[in-house]
């Protein structure tokens, strides 16, 4: 089994500071994938939180806009990280979803752009089963088993929080 030093594996991710939130669009593009798997059904949607700092929010509610990016919540009720999608995540470079232009490092886009990630999925048709984990350069990731779910439906979610301020300074202020 060859092993993955994913702090340097990171480290050699390109992120041009010209287009800080190329890791967000890439989860985005994930989640009309996951839609896209999904097949033919009713209710479908993918929802994109924008968080900005707190304390400018405080300071300058009539200038919310302009508040720094801090963080994104990226929810879909696609689906999830099921067994054939986990695998992939757990690959690095994966060619899993070649077919549709992905190259297999997304995450690690997110953790040159946040650090850390948290994923929380819920999957199945019939049964729903949850995968929950935490992505970051300070946790091993291995096979997060799943669960048989507590969810009554299938959202999942993913969220990113400690945009560095260097990509802050690179990503938009005005709507």
């Amino acid at each position: 089994m060859m092993r993955l030093n994913l702090r340097q594996r990171v480290s050699n991710t390109s992120l041009p500071r010209s287009n800080p939130l190329l890791p967000v669009l890439e989860a985005v593009v994930n989640s009309f994938q996951s839609l896209e798997e999904l097949g033919t059904v009713s209710g479908k949607f993918i929802r994109i939180t924008v968080e900005r700092d707190p304390v400018v929010l405080e300071e300058e509610v009539k200038y919310v806009t302009s508040a720094p990016i801090t963080g994104f919540v990226i929810e879909d009720n696609g689906v999830g990280f099921n067994d054939a999608n986990m695998a992939s995540f757990l690959t690095s470079d994966s060619d899993y979803k070649a077919a549709n232009g992905g190259k297999g490092v997304g995450r690690f886009m997110w953790l040159k752009a946040f650090g850390r990630a948290e994923a929380e999925s819920t999957f199945g048709n019939g049964a729903l089963k949850e995968r929950d984990f935490i992505f970051s350069l300070g946790t091993e990731l291995n096979d997060v088993a799943a669960t048989p779910s507590k969810r009554a439906a299938r959202p999942d979610k993913g969220s990113a929080e400690g945009l560095p301020s260097a990509l802050q300074r690179g990503s938009p202020t005005k709507p």
